[in-house]
């Protein structure tokens, strides 16, 4: 005798031998949701983490760099010029800060600004050692750094050699493509939270658990089952690869220019050198340009009477000098390897993530171990048998097919997702200024997941960030430029109309 009793209260697992109550039906959706919501934020995790180690490991070869070349150039000034260089080695300090915070994507630094700077100071301070009896007042220091055009201290070494715009060209796409993988970072991190439609609930209920209501035998989904349930409900999360490939693309041609044109370890190496050839050529001028300076910025009664003082290299300890700076050299010639090394294995992780948000729905039915083996007697939705309808398209637009939801709910740009596509279709379009050469130096893109949970909700337009985009200029503050700082202006406002506007361009830019 069949003792099972059919209830008639249940919406979700029904079926003529349904035998579960109205309270385990509200469990199965609760327990289905868990289930689906915590492998979504563990593929984001795995996904955020990839992104973010790679992002340390740069950071990491950076700063990394820039010490090997200020021990370089320490060894070898103070190889070549002892206690001169010093006593007066913070101008190098402050030099090398100040390309450490240019980093930072808060920076407004120019690195021909920074690099200027750092020869103003040089200037300043060799005039002073050459020229002991005559100290610099403020007033000086001034007169002298407006007339260097004209006094020409270093003569045409900077603008021969190059120095600022070879570091520029490098330093630029380093410091854009660490800052994107950093917002990359955090654009992820406005799905964790993401809601979960009702018609998904519902499909992930009688996907998963409801077979243990039908009093058949216990069986996995149908793989087609699967997939076509997944797609219904990712696809929202499909319609983000337009702008996420268009990141992914973009980050990898910067990464194939810092392996090559732009290579980091090329643009530092010969600066120590550089910055010592500029010194040497100062002091074989030292006599003209102390003239200049006293003419030009002293009283009259302070001209010259004798040749100022020449920086004679330190003879004392040289061969253990020699041995620290060919250690060093090594170690700078170790970074230029381990920076191809680390660039191609990203590269290759990198290329790999096209195309990672449609691919969930696979993902999902494919590594879950929730889903039946081909050949395997699986659940259709309704009963233990074979999965005969037609797989779905990926994206809002083909879900109309999808046999498993109704297709009055896919409406394209709603919630959360137009923030984050926005987020990347902006770093996107910056991405790409960069590698024609345009470089915005701060782009302030606002908001946040926050009030997801609004998401499906009939008519919402809740979430809708206001989005800002505006290039800043270098501040000419002494001090402003060694440590990173925010802009003071006031950004430019979009309003949501004009935000749908710009994303539809830049779907139609990149895709």
């Amino acid at each position: 005798m069949d003792l099972r009793i059919s209830a008639t209260d249940l919406s979700v697992c029904t079926g003529k031998n349904a035998c579960c109550t109205k309270s385990i039906e509200d469990e199965i959706l609760e327990s289905s949701e868990k289930i689906f919501r915590a492998q979504l934020e563990d593929k984001l995790i795995v996904l955020r983490h990839l992104i973010n180690s790679n992002l340390s490991s740069f950071k990491t070869f950076f700063y990394n760099s820039l010490n090997a070349c200020q021990e370089h150039l320490d060894a070898l000034f103070d190889r070549t010029y002892g206690p001169f260089y010093q006593r007066n080695n913070q101008i190098f300090d402050t030099f090398f800060n100040r390309l450490r915070a240019y980093s930072s994507p808060f920076s407004e630094a120019k690195v021909p600004h920074i690099v200027d700077r750092l020869f103003e100071d040089m200037f300043v301070i060799m005039f002073q050692l050459m020229n002991p009896m005559h100290t610099v007042t403020g007033a000086q220091r001034h007169c002298m750094i407006e007339g260097m055009q004209e006094i020409a201290p270093f003569g045409d070494v900077p603008k021969k050699l190059q120095i600022a715009v070879h570091m520029e060209k490098s330093l630029v796409f380093w410091k854009q493509f660490v800052t994107g993988l950093d917002q990359v970072h955090n654009v992820l991190e406005g799905f964790m939270n993401a809601s979960v439609s009702k018609e998904c609930k519902i499909n992930l209920a009688k996907m998963w658990d409801c077979s243990m209501c039908s009093g058949q035998p216990e069986a996995k989904p149908c793989p087609g089952l699967c997939t076509n349930v997944m797609k219904g409900c990712l696809a929202d999360w499909a319609e983000i690869d337009q702008q996420w490939n268009a990141v992914i693309d973009s980050m990898l041609k910067i990464s194939a220019r810092l392996r090559g044109a732009q290579n980091l370890h090329h643009a530092l190496e010969p600066l120590p050198v550089q910055l010592s050839e500029a010194v040497m050529e100062m002091q074989e001028r030292g006599v003209t340009v102390s003239n200049k300076v006293i003419a030009r910025c002293y009283a009259i009664d302070d001209v010259i009477v004798r040749a100022p003082r020449h920086l004679s290299p330190s003879r004392g300890r040289r061969h253990r000098r020699d041995l620290v700076l060919r250690s060093i050299t090594e170690r700078a010639a170790n970074y230029g390897k381990l920076l191809g090394t680390l660039m191609n294995s990203f590269a290759e992780r990198l290329t790999t993530l096209r195309g990672w948000f449609t691919a969930l729905p696979k993902s999902f039915c494919s590594d879950s171990g929730l889903v039946a083996a081909d050949g395997e007697k699986c659940w259709n939705g309704s009963e233990s048998a074979a999965y005969t309808k037609k797989e779905a398209g990926d994206g809002l637009a083909m879900q109309k097919e999808n046999p498993e939801y109704q297709a009055e709910r896919f409406l394209p740009y709603r919630g959360l997702f137009v923030d984050e596509r926005l987020r990347l279709g902006m770093l996107a379009f910056r991405l790409q200024n960069a590698l024609h050469g345009h470089n915005y130096t701060n782009y302030q893109i606002e908001g946040s997941a926050e009030g997801d949970d609004e998401d499906y909700a009939e008519g919402s337009g809740g979430g809708v960030s206001i989005v800002s985009l505006y290039a800043t200029e270098s501040s000419e503050d002494s001090a402003s430029d060694v440590l990173p700082h925010t802009s003071s202006g006031t950004p430019s406002l979009v309003s949501y109309g004009t935000s749908i506007v710009v994303l539809l361009y830049l779907t139609r830019r990149f895709s």
